[in-house]
């Protein structure tokens, strides 16, 4: 056993918690599209806020998208709350489950150099394994965001472990820290209607304001950051990059695209999907442009092409929805 070793492999998710959660159910036999994640959970329907930097995100509700789907897939999932003798706790739920994902701060993952040069974030593993003298934990990583982004296997200590899950960190909206999760999956899940999956998210985004707003509400979150001081202004454009490229928005329209196709949508939607990813890099761009020589110009170049991104998407559900009742 080489407690050293770090197993590198292509990124197994496009989100740490929905990609552990599917891990964990492919450990038990079952294989779970993360698209149908995101499908089950309602996980195509984004909310604003502050993340742990108190800088603008755009997302969706991660944990409670990837616990609903679980339980629509007729899986049993667990929340337990961290025992004080958490080392015990963890042995005994390994020896009865395939894997315990846990909510951790990133900066204790010493496996991964990229975690230990920025600041810390909430951030869902899979634990798969503990050493037999319960000095080391091994983690399955699905998602590490680094220049290039990867997934590993690799031993933490169980010092590095202990502070990973009670040295807490949230967002303004979210706390998920302090639990344990497990899961038995459904060897034979329930029928699974994708179509009606995604009618009932169209139907939510054009009528609620929490997700409707969340993309005009993002903007003017962004906009307010973006005209403090050069410093600051730097930051978050730079994290409006990050929630772009690498962590929510073009990651989770290519997970829509598939599943656009998987409910036979794709010919009539898709061309609306290729259009949103384009504005959305090229908002991206811009991003970086901005980061680089906070000029006005681009600010205001940043500001329309928020509102081109704004009207694609509700082009986007509301074809959808048309096309989805029709049917």
């Amino acid at each position: 056993m080489n407690l050293t070793e770090v197993i590198r492999f292509a990124p197994l998710a496009i989100n740490c918690f929905t990609g552990s959660l599917a891990q964990l159910s492919k450990r038990g036999g079952v294989l779970i599209d993360e698209a149908q994640l995101l499908e089950a959970g309602d996980g195509y329907l984004y909310r604003t806020g502050l993340d742990e930097w108190g800088m603008p995100e755009y997302t969706f509700e991660v944990e409670n998208v990837g616990l609903r789907a679980c339980k629509a897939l007729g899986a049993h999932v667990a929340r337990l709350p961290i025992d004080r003798d958490w080392v015990t706790q963890l042995k005994t739920l390994l020896i009865e489950h395939d894997g315990v994902v846990v909510w951790v701060n990133s900066v204790y993952l010493d496996y991964a150099p990229v975690y230990s040069t920025d600041p810390g974030y909430m951030h869902a593993v899979l634990v798969i394994g503990m050493n037999d003298t319960s000095t080391h934990v091994k983690i399955l990583d699905s998602l590490i965001v680094d220049n290039e982004s990867y997934g590993c296997e690799a031993w933490l200590s169980i010092e590095a472990f202990a502070n990973a899950h009670t040295d807490r960190v949230r967002t303004e909206t979210y706390d998920h820290m302090g639990y344990f999760i497990v899961m038995h999956p459904n060897a034979s899940p329930p029928a699974f209607d994708v179509r009606a999956n995604l009618l009932r998210q169209a139907r939510l985004y054009l009528s609620e304001d929490v997700y409707r707003g969340a993309l005009p509400a993002y903007r003017d979150l962004c906009m307010e950051h973006f005209r403090g001081s050069p410093e600051h202004a730097a930051v978050a454009a730079h994290r409006l990059f990050d929630h772009i490229v690498v962590l929510y928005v073009i990651p989770g329209l290519s997970l829509l695209g598939r599943s656009l196709q998987r409910a036979g949508c794709e010919d009539a939607l898709g061309e609306i999907t290729k259009s949103l990813i384009h504005h959305w890099r090229a908002l991206s761009v811009l991003a970086l442009k901005f980061e680089a020589t906070n000029s006005p110009l681009i600010l205001s170049r940043v500001e329309k092409r928020f509102d081109v991104i704004d009207s694609l998407t509700f082009e986007l559900w509301q074809h959808l929805s048309n096309m989805l009742q029709e049917s």
